[in-house]
């Protein structure tokens, strides 16, 4: 961007140096979405990209964390868009179905965009498939789908199960097929995979959509080249999510929620949410139907049901209200985050945003001047990384590295500098793995990044 001496007033995340009591004290943004569709699911790539996709080929961006959202293209017209999921502020892939249009064929198919959304194309595969229920990409081409496949008549399902690209979804090749799994092991459905890295990933699976059937987990340390079955997820609700935090620290949610502090070996069995099998009668004195979980570190995490939000920091065994949003008289149906922000999405074009004050996150104002900029890779990394960023004039300049709770974990650079490109390495082996931010100051400006290590 050419250096024009113009400042951009923009709405910024940075690291607070304090911890405070009643942590949940704001309230929700609602956010002007300019559809009544409902929407599925949002990703936030950063604290001002994100994106939001639903019925009726419905795709949202925004470019200011939500303030305004731009409505962009799908290549069909009436699919359900179930899944996004971005990279980079450009790379991204989603996931779409002709379910419910006049000529419906009952398939699915990938979608990618190289340029933030502006154009998404169809990604060409050998493959038909006919439900893909959910993805994870860890670059541009290398990602896994949980995903059943036609014959090329649609008559027959020819593999069911989970498969990996290495070559951005044109070529797949099957990891675990489940019609090869002992009975009934061979009829569960595909639910939902999620990997950290290239070689950790996990998986959820099960049968029917009984609220008592139980949900069951698989587990890859070697980029699913095999699969260890960790058992069942102790819970009577369905479960149709799973995010690992780390290489410990696993969440499963559906109606009901669960943590895991051994990578899925054993949960936490507690009743934060309880509906009865037998009827689906909502249990008021509990928290309710759950739909979504926004891990931050550890057992610490946002929890939406269909009308309130909660915040955790001990795996759900307790949790605070953060903000009961019925008056809205909407549903939410999918969160996603960026650092202590979370926005939601949901029934008649529900977005709404929503600030964690008091541990580790303040909203500030700043006027932030074109060319400054900040970005570190690899992300997630262990134990380096670089920080890169970009001055636009000489100042006095500090770049700081703190953890989920606030607490200054290292000071890489605290001196003058001149005005254009810098970069540092910072190296977290003495510290465990999680997220921790990154601030860059210089005079009044300052901007945050979020990064993962994983050790």
């Amino acid at each position: 961007m050419r250096r024009s001496g113009l400042f951009v007033v923009m709405s910024i995340f940075v690291v607070a140096l304090f911890v405070g009591a009643g942590v949940c004290r704001a309230e929700w943004e609602v956010q002007e979405s300019g559809t009544n569709d409902i929407l599925n699911d949002v990703f936030f790539v950063d604290e001002n990209h994100g994106w939001i996709v639903g019925y009726h080929s419905t795709i949202l961006a925004t470019s200011d964390g939500g303030t305004t959202w731009v409505r962009q293209e799908c290549p069909f017209s009436d699919y359900t868009l179930t899944q996004v999921q971005f990279l980079t502020p450009q790379i991204g892939y989603m996931i779409g179905h002709d379910w419910y249009s006049e000529n419906r064929e009952f398939i699915s198919h990938l979608f990618k965009t190289e340029n933030g959304g502006e154009t998404w194309e169809v990604v060409e595969t050998e493959l038909c498939f006919h439900i893909v229920s959910s993805i994870s990409f860890i670059d541009g081409n290398h990602g896994w789908a949980m995903a059943r496949v036609w014959n090329s008549e649609r008559t027959q399902t020819i593999q069911y199960g989970i498969l990996k690209t290495s070559d951005g979804g044109s070529t797949w090749d099957i990891q675990f097929d489940l019609y090869t799994q002992e009975s009934p092991k061979n009829f569960w459905y595909c639910i939902s995979i999620s990997f950290l890295d290239d070689q950790h990933g996990w998986a959820l699976y099960g049968p029917g959509g009984e609220l008592q059937e139980p949900r069951y987990i698989l587990y890859s340390e070697d980029g699913g080249i095999t699969w260890d079955d960790l058992g069942a997820v102790p819970t009577a609700q369905i479960l149709d999510k799973i995010y690992p935090v780390s290489y410990q620290d696993v969440w499963a949610v559906g109606r009901g929620l669960n943590f895991s502090p051994d990578n899925g070996k054993t949960w936490l069995l507690d009743d934060w949410a309880y509906v009865d099998p037998r009827n689906g009668y909502v249990d008021p004195t509990k928290n309710g139907t759950v739909e979504d979980v926004y891990p931050l570190q550890g057992r610490e995490a946002f929890i939406v049901t269909q009308t309130k939000l909660y915040y955790t920091t001990d795996g759900g065994v307790s949790s605070e209200l953060c903000q009961d949003f019925e008056y809205l008289g909407k549903w939410c149906d999918a969160m996603a985050g960026y650092g202590h922000t979370v926005w939601i999405c949901g029934m008649y074009g529900l977005i709404a945003r929503y600030t964690l004050e008091g541990v580790g996150v303040e909203q500030t104002k700043a006027e932030t001047p074109a060319g400054f900029k900040l970005t570190n890779t690899p992300n997630p990394f262990n134990p380096f990384t670089t920080i890169s960023f970009s001055l636009p004039t000489d100042s006095h300049t500090t770049l700081t590295v703190h953890d989920i709770t606030g607490r200054k974990v290292a000071t890489l650079i605290d001196n003058y500098m001149s005005a254009g490109k810098h970069s540092a390495v910072f190296d977290g082996s003495n510290l465990a793995s999680g997220v921790y931010f990154y601030r860059l100051k210089t005079g009044e400006v300052a901007r945050t990044g979020k990064m993962l290590m994983i050790k």
